[in-house]
């Protein structure tokens, strides 16, 4: 896959978890910062590791940066997350 398809593709993925986040309660700043982040660590890591589903991945980058973030907002955006897979959280 040429550079400008997996960035068209990585852009894609990213505004779509931008918009969830702000869509569960995360400020505009915040969610930026958690993209930012979460494209950061996609890039320093793409070529150590064999991910098989991009989307699940960052997805997954994303939300670990909810809860470090730890905003009650955010917070609470990653408890409804959980309710709704039926999984308990965590007191933190």
């Amino acid at each position: 896959m040429n550079d400008s398809v997996m960035e068209k593709k990585l852009n894609e993925k990213l505004s779509f978890i931008y918009a969830y986040l702000l869509k569960m309660g995360a400020s505009k700043e915040d969610a930026e910062d958690i993209i930012q982040d979460t494209a950061y660590k996609f890039l320093l890591y793409i070529d150590s590791m064999n991910i098989k589903n991009i989307e699940s991945w960052l997805f997954r980058v994303a939300i670990i940066g909810v809860v470090v973030t730890g905003t009650p907002s955010e917070l609470k955006a990653y408890q409804n997350l959980q309710e709704i897979r039926g999984a308990t959280i965590d007191k933190y």
